[in-house]
């Protein structure tokens, strides 16, 4: 039996959103008044005013709050997910540490298909990065990656590994992206892209 083409997804504001639930646990439990607008640059020891370390303190602690258990899917996730996982191996490349990859697992379980995504690597994040998502890429044998993060699809295609950019606040005014990723409206868009690059993309 052939062995199925790859693609990888990320998972924080990609498929699941995040960021919405995130905000509002800091700015409830901190006494702060900071606006997803904010939120221009991903690096949220900056946006914050702390330290990196003790960003990864509060987000493992978000992980674990109520407020997290509210997080949704987002829109077209499901049904871009369902299309493609019935041509593709999806597996699922994330920053979040290890600590945190069972809330991620369980958020999968309970918004998805158990049998949408083959398999959900932590590369870690920030000071406790382990390793970069193009190196996962290139272990698994993936040759498009989806994310909404552009520093991460900017490296990979710096390897041959294809990306597409989905909508943030942090990559809205990013521009001259390599011509090995594509930017996209959202998730249905993005299913369009590989249907329409399959020959680029998986080349014979």
């Amino acid at each position: 039996m052939q062995e199925l083409r790859k693609i990888g997804f990320d998972a924080d504001d990609t498929i699941i959103l995040t960021l919405k639930l995130l905000n509002e646990f800091y700015n409830s439990k901190y006494n702060k008044k900071i606006r997803i607008k904010d939120y221009e640059i991903y690096d949220f020891s900056k946006v914050w005013g702390v330290s990196r370390g003790r960003v990864v303190e509060i987000v493992n602690l978000f992980y674990k709050s109520e407020l997290y258990k509210q997080v949704k899917i987002a829109d077209g996730a499901y049904e871009a997910v369902d299309y493609l996982f019935k041509e593709y191996d999806l597996p699922i490349i994330t920053s979040r540490s290890e600590d945190a990859e069972e809330h991620l697992r369980f958020t999968l379980l309970k918004l998805f298909h158990p049998d949408h995504f083959s398999s959900v690597h932590s590369v870690g994040w920030g000071i406790h990065s382990n390793m970069e998502k193009w190196e996962k890429c290139k272990q698994l044998e993936i040759s498009i990656l989806i994310d909404d993060y552009h520093s991460h699809l900017i490296s990979a295609a710096k390897q041959g590994i294809y990306g597409i950019l989905i909508p943030a606040p942090w990559n809205k005014n990013i521009t001259d992206l390599p011509k090995e990723i594509f930017r996209v409206r959202n998730l249905s868009e993005a299913v369009d892209v590989v249907e329409k690059n399959k020959k680029i993309i998986w080349t014979q």
